[in-house]
């Protein structure tokens, strides 16, 4: 809703009512469900090429009306895996089945900007980056990846969904789990990505636009949290780092570019959830979509002031910005 916002406005400010998000940066980063996000802006349209699929309209759609069906399960499943007791709540069944409807057979390669989705591979016991710009100029085709294998394995939550098996362009096969386990909020993956380009850009040269899901910032009892038995700490411990990783993340981007002073470079927005329930990510119910609505619709208007300075800013091409954007070229590391 917060980009459905920003793509509202970047249409009426420059009378263009078919602007989309990806018309007006250069980059994009999203992990778990900020990566399909990423994909859904960029995958192309097989009827107008070089334009984006789906408007942040359709992407909203797609959460609000989707997003129960994802999370089906019977409510014994979900108690025993809450409970560490089964290996995941919820099939991946519909969650494939949609990836697969929205993305077809889109290759990384083919998506309109460069980005960077992250995931943890299992069985190389290591990070993984996802790139459109590894692929894009033809320099590592064997690595090519379906869209929506890469936003099926970013998405693979511990304990919710199983983990990502899928193979390569060269039949490599992968096993991987999401990456919000190490990146749940990829602003410095991002910016570390984008030192890579061509014109090197780094928080001096670049602006950065990054949203949140929602804070929610539940305590603990620590007698609770002693008496209990190990498996029943999971889900808590889970919410601990991933959360954990995200407010670090915001704390170091934040003071980087304030140290530097260009604190208006980057902008953070979100929103603050009113308790668990509210925030959880698994809590689709129509009554919960229409509850984050209004705390997001709530959340733009106070920010109103924000966005609109954005808008201006991302609005107003300086002089030979096309020439820039077409030359963008992203670096590879060498291998060792």
């Amino acid at each position: 809703m917060m980009l459905q916002a920003l793509e509202q406005k970047l249409r009426a400010h420059s009378g263009k009512p078919d602007v989309r998000i990806a018309d007006y940066f250069d980059f994009f980063a999203g992990t778990s469900t900020g990566g399909i996000i990423t994909a859904l802006l960029l995958v192309p349209d097989e009827d107008r090429p070089g334009r984006p699929k789906y408007t942040t309209d359709d992407i909203v759609g797609f959460y609000s009306e989707k997003g129960p069906d994802i999370f089906q399960s019977t409510r014994l499943r979900r108690l025993l895996g809450s409970l560490g007791l089964a290996s995941d709540r919820y099939e991946v069944t519909e969650l494939e089945r949609l990836l697969k409807r929205y993305l077809g057979a889109t290759r990384m390669s083919q998506l309109l900007k460069p980005c960077l989705i992250p995931a943890y591979d299992l069985e190389l016991a290591a990070t993984y980056f996802f790139c459109q710009h590894d692929h894009a100029d033809g320099t590592d085709p064997a690595r090519n990846f379906l869209v929506r294998d890469v936003c099926r394995a970013t998405s693979a939550a511990p304990s919710y969904f199983a983990p990502a098996t899928f193979v390569s362009a060269s039949k490599v096969q992968h096993a991987c789990v999401d990456g919000g386990v190490f990146a749940n909020n990829p602003t410095l993956c991002a910016i570390a990505e984008a030192g890579k380009t061509a014109e090197h850009y780094t928080p001096i040269n670049m602006q950065l636009l990054s949203l949140g899901t929602g804070k929610v910032k539940p305590s603990f009892q620590v007698r609770a949290f002693q008496k209990r038995i190990a498996l029943l700490n999971i889900p808590a411990l889970i919410n601990i780092m991933m959360g954990g990783v995200a407010e670090t993340t915001h704390h170091i981007v934040k003071n980087v570019f304030n140290n530097l002073g260009v604190k208006d470079n980057y902008l953070r927005l979100d929103p603050d959830m009113p308790d668990a329930q509210t925030g959880a990510m698994d809590n689709a119910s129509p009554a919960n979509i229409q509850r984050l609505r209004a705390i997001t619709e709530q959340f733009i208007e106070h920010n109103e002031e924000a966005l609109d300075r954005w808008v201006a800013q991302l609005t107003k091409a300086p002089e030979g910005a096309k020439e820039r954007t077409a030359g963008l070229r992203f670096g590879r590391i060498p291998p060792e």
